[in-house]
């Protein structure tokens, strides 16, 4: 790896000298999961093909804008998961970047923001949950009420929720 001239779109990155601006996350819906023919639990819907290339892409994003995450905080269900693991895995971040919390899990934006104060990891976070919280958080995050919903694999750079 080389040293000290990070580049959006490289396939490594040492990230010694990228510049995360201080006070925001990424968040992400997970990508496209198994639906409506899926006869389980909601909970342990894995994605689809589709979502698989959805999610590799979408962390191929993320390297061209520059914005990797030094940890992911992610809903345990098994769509966010996936999602979450692949970001990781084409990000080149270790395993322990990943954590978990049920709190996440189909979550209201209340409660997506308070587990996002609560990890207080430092450095780029990127939340991964579901629709229609992730959505909503990013409606309220970017001040704009009628903001599109993220579809399965969508992203976005925002301003951290403030501290209470």
């Amino acid at each position: 790896m080389g040293t000290g001239n990070d580049v959006a779109g490289r396939t490594t990155a040492d990230r010694h000298d990228v510049k995360r601006p201080a006070g925001h996350v990424l968040l992400m819906r997970h990508a496209h999961a198994e639906w409506p023919g899926y006869s389980g639990e909601d909970f342990d819907r894995p994605l689809t093909p589709r979502g698989l290339a959805d999610a590799a892409a979408a962390a191929s994003a993320m390297r061209t804008a520059g914005k990797i995450p030094d940890s992911l905080l992610v809903s345990p269900a098994r769509r966010t998961r996936q999602t979450a693991e692949i970001v990781a895995r084409e990000l080149g971040l270790p395993a322990a970047a990943l954590q978990f919390s049920e709190a996440l899990y189909n979550a209201p934006p209340a409660v997506l923001a308070h587990e996002l104060k609560r990890a207080g990891t430092g450095g780029l976070v990127l939340l991964v949950a579901h629709n229609p919280g992730i959505s909503g958080l990013a409606q309220k995050l970017s001040g704009d009420p009628g903001r599109p919903p993220f579809s399965p694999a969508g992203w976005g750079s925002f301003t951290s929720p403030a501290d209470p």
